[in-house]
């Protein structure tokens, strides 16, 4: 892992987004009131996914 921190900071993103997602959509009775938290929560769970992505790339180097 070449940037353990920007990583830990992808997992924390993207748990709280699976989180929201889970207990705002699937997990509760069948309304749609509560569709635009769960889409919410799915989408801050990409970003840090995308967070993730990223710290696993080598840094810019000094030309």
């Amino acid at each position: 892992m070449l940037r353990p921190r920007l990583w830990g900071y992808g997992t924390l993103v993207a748990e709280a987004g699976i989180g929201t997602f889970l207990f705002t959509g699937p997990l509760q009775a069948p309304d749609i009131r509560h569709m635009p938290i769960a889409a919410a929560g799915m989408a801050v769970f990409f970003a840090g996914l995308c967070v993730q992505v990223l710290a696993r790339r080598p840094g810019r180097t000094a030309s």
